[in-house]
């Protein structure tokens, strides 16, 4: 009913506005006032339109539910603590990576020694993080040994010979090696000399000897390292302080845990590869 009135008040208005336009006036202020009369008359009817859909907009806007602003904060600073800065490291980049290296070390140590505590006895052992190589270090709280070898290579892996160092004083005071033998220079522990004096020299001669089709060498009592070569025996290298006859089958089993096959003979030690 209302939209009816509504519409019914417009048509009304347009039509008497019609009549007294065409009755009391002419010409070209006839047809002015006859399009004024439409323009009022269109606006009566959509203005209120106009309003009706705003209000709806404005009630569908009501009834949705809020929104709740999270305020955020930045990464640098968040509320109640102190701006996060990153602290300036004051030592050099080796010394850094060292400490890296060391905590490494430490793991594998305490994996199989969880008592264990250790320092380095090489110098510069940055150096040899940086550019690989062997390091020795001194070891606390195993029982069985007291410095072990640690070696780095190029892929940054790190490898440790465990080793037992005993001074020869304390050593002839509990095997009852004559004095003579100890001051000869001889080494007493096979896995020592070999660690020490042998295992570069050895990697370094069967190196060279595999590259060249050789399969086998014989290390003779003075210290010798031999191969045939038709029916000639040719001198390598000579090994310093080679151990003496009794401590050959050490020798030969350390050599076996290095990798190669080592067989004791009467004149000396047989390895093969």
């Amino acid at each position: 009913m209302k939209k009816r009135k509504f519409f019914s008040g417009a048509f009304k208005f347009l039509i008497i506005a019609l009549l007294a336009v065409a009755l009391f006036t002419k010409g070209t202020l006839q047809t002015r006032l006859a399009i004024a009369v439409f323009a009022i008359t269109g606006l009566w009817l959509v203005i209120p339109l106009i309003k009706r859909e705003f209000g709806k907009i404005r009630r569908s806007l009501h009834k949705r539910p809020k929104r709740f602003r999270v305020k955020r904060f930045s990464r640098t600073h968040a509320p109640g603590s102190a701006a996060f800065t990153v602290p300036d490291i004051s030592d050099p980049a080796p010394v850094v990576l060292l400490r890296h290296v060391n905590h490494r070390i430490s793991v594998y140590l305490k994996s199989a020694y969880p008592d264990v505590t250790w320092e380095w006895v090489s110098e510069q052992p940055e150096k040899l993080v940086a550019k690989g190589g062997t390091g020795r270090i001194r070891l606390f709280n195993v029982p069985e040994f007291n410095y072990a070898d640690v070696e780095f290579d190029q892929m940054a892996r790190i490898n440790c010979d465990f080793l037992r160092l005993v001074p020869l004083a304390e050593l002839t005071a509990a095997s009852g090696i004559p004095a003579a033998e100890i001051k000869s220079g001889q080494p007493i522990d096979p896995a020592v000399w070999y660690n020490l004096q042998g295992k570069s020299a050895l990697v370094s001669c069967i190196a060279d000897l595999n590259s060249n089709g050789f399969t086998a060498l014989t290390i003779n009592e003075n210290g010798e390292i031999i191969v045939k070569q038709g029916d000639k025996e040719i001198t390598c290298r000579t090994l310093g302080s080679f151990p003496a006859k009794q401590y050959w089958p050490g020798v030969a089993n350390v050599l076996g845990k290095a990798g190669w096959s080592a067989a004791v003979l009467d004149t000396g030690i047989a390895v093969s590869w």
